[in-house]
């Protein structure tokens, strides 16, 4: 089993990694996600939400939990 814990995992490398940790551990990954909105994008101009994130962990068959935390 892993754990792993991603800030700002809406897009870019924090959405890459949560990716990767999900397809590599399937079942046995649990990835919580945190950013500044569940369902919002961080960036108005840019695509990605955590909720994006955690769906696309679940593909793998992980367990993904988004946390909505503003971390500045």
């Amino acid at each position: 089993m892993v754990r792993v814990l991603i800030t700002g995992g809406s897009r870019g490398i924090g959405a890459a990694v949560a990716r990767v940790f999900a397809r590599e551990w399937k079942k046995d990954a649990i990835v919580t996600v945190t950013g500044r909105s569940l369902s919002a994008p961080s960036h108005s101009s840019l695509q990605g939400t955590i909720l994006d994130t955690v769906r696309d962990v679940e593909s793998f068959g992980g367990c993904g939990i988004a946390l909505e935390a503003d971390l500045r």
